[in-house]
């Protein structure tokens, strides 16, 4: 009588410790899988309601990489399992990774009416100082000398108060003449956003309702007989204080980890009363402001230019409520991921170009301009 060959247990060769690495890995992957999952669907959680939720959003890059990173792990080790289910993980997040890092290898084609397109910066300029340690110029000013090197056609400044000779800004009358050379239209009705324009802005109403938290104007711009509708808005800010900052750039450098137990909850209820908190609770009023905008936006039915720095990204709450159907520039243009925020060691894309209608942004690109805690946005329009 013949005996069959058993076919070797693979997991018997296995030793204790690589079955036991085996299952931490396991269990650490799962656990990225569920709080990357958490992240995606954050902005579908009002911080209102759900505080913790809507602030996880913030950490997506981050478990997005740690999943991506635990994916080419089972590649690796051969775990299909594992494998498939980190896949369908990931898929399920798709919309989410594409809008954090998008593909686009080719730029958009549009079909232009008679070949016009114009370009929109949208760029918060700290209120024309100079930030940190940036290059300084003690003769003229950085920030006003970066916007008249994009020319844009139209740009939206966010934290300006005015483009004016001013001596403690080191605006110098050359500069400013050169503003009002170049943009003949200015227009500045809401509390620290203003815009200029080289066509004519024939309507502009400051939609945030005196609201002293955030600025949002609205304006009527004539391209070529065009008219489109411009939203320049400045959201909530987080507020963080010179100790708020502080305290998180040394946890972000380990420069104050904890030795002991007590230590380490000193440290918990430091992080929770100055940095959750307070970030949670601007997501809160962000949330009420994005609401407003929202309703705006849904009575236009023409073409549509939104524009501004949401002090939020795009795995929000705000920034999904303002989106609607809208189209993201960046998502549409854009290659990889970005930041335009990059004060106090937060990198975080929070300044966003939305748009609707018979238009279409065919580029987008971020401008390396110093002087500011933002990096602008550059984006090309085509009228279709």
């Amino acid at each position: 009588m013949s005996q069959k060959k058993c076919k070797p247990d693979r997991n018997a060769k296995q030793s204790k410790p690589l079955r036991f690495l085996l299952a931490i890995a396991t269990a650490a992957g799962a656990s990225v899988a569920i709080a990357m999952a958490v992240s995606a669907y954050s902005s579908y959680f009002n911080p209102q309601d759900n505080r913790i939720i809507a602030v996880s959003g913030l950490l997506f890059p981050m478990l997005l990489g740690a999943h991506m990173l635990m994916t080419m792990v089972w590649l690796a080790w051969r775990k299909w399992t594992n494998l498939v289910l980190s896949l369908i993980v990931l898929a399920a997040c798709g919309t989410q990774a594409y809008t954090f890092s998008p593909l686009n290898i080719t730029k958009p084609i549009a079909v232009t009416e008679h070949g016009k397109q114009f370009t929109v910066l949208t760029y918060n300029v700290f209120g024309l100082w100079c930030f940190g340690n940036e290059v300084k110029n003690d003769t003229y000013n950085i920030a006003v000398s970066n916007i008249l090197k994009a020319d844009a056609d139209i740009v939206a400044l966010q934290e300006c108060y005015g483009v004016d000779k001013n001596r403690a800004l080191r605006i110098t009358e050359q500069q400013s003449d050169s503003i009002k050379e170049r943009y003949p239209y200015r227009s500045f009705s809401s509390r620290d956003v203003m815009l200029l324009s080289k066509y004519p802005i024939t309507e502009s109403n400051d939609i945030s309702g005196r609201n002293n938290n955030y600025s949002a104007t609205r304006y009527s711009i004539d391209i070529d007989g065009r008219t489109i509708s411009f939203y320049n808005i400045h959201l909530q800010s987080i507020g963080l204080s010179d100790d708020d900052k502080e305290l998180y750039e040394n946890t972000i450098e380990g420069k104050n980890m904890p030795e002991t137990r007590s230590e380490a909850k000193a440290l918990a209820k430091d992080l929770k009363k100055h940095l959750y908190t307070k970030i949670a609770d601007a997501m809160s009023y962000r949330s009420k402001q994005a609401q407003d905008i929202s309703e705006l936006l849904r009575r236009e039915n023409g073409d549509v230019i939104l524009c501004g720095d949401f002090n939020d990204t795009a795995n929000s709450y705000a920034y999904r409520k303002i989106r609607g159907t809208m189209s993201d520039a960046y998502c549409d243009c854009g290659f990889g991921p970005t930041i335009t925020y990059h004060g106090n060691r937060f990198y975080l894309r929070i300044d966003h170009v939305l748009y609707q209608g018979a238009i279409r942004a065919t580029d987008i690109e971020r401008p390396h301009f110093a002087s500011s805690d933002h990096y602008p946005l550059l984006a090309t329009f085509a009228l279709e």
